[in-house]
């Protein structure tokens, strides 16, 4: 699975954001807003990955974070992008 469009990555005045980049943004009219862990899990999307990689990124990245806990931020991220039309499987 990836994101079906490229995005660009910033933290600007304290505020995490994923900005459509490229010649396909015209077709998503939208800035997303992102903490820490959605940011994250957004640039481990711009390449062909699966939930449980991304997973196991996160819990190498953040101590303390077990694999279940990761899991399931990875699905509601992924879900959420689902819904907006934003990933590929």
């Amino acid at each position: 699975m990836h994101l079906k469009y490229q995005f660009v990555i910033r933290k600007m005045l304290g505020v995490i954001a994923a900005v459509p980049v490229g010649k396909n943004a015209s077709k998503i009219n939208a800035m997303l807003s992102l903490n820490e862990s959605a940011a994250f899990i957004m640039e481990k999307l711009s390449a062909d990955t699966t939930e449980e990689a991304i997973a196991q990124a996160l819990t190498e990245e953040y101590e303390g974070l077990d694999m279940q806990t990761a899991l399931q931020d990875v699905h509601k991220m992924t879900e959420m992008l689902r819904e907006k039309d934003l990933l590929e499987d």
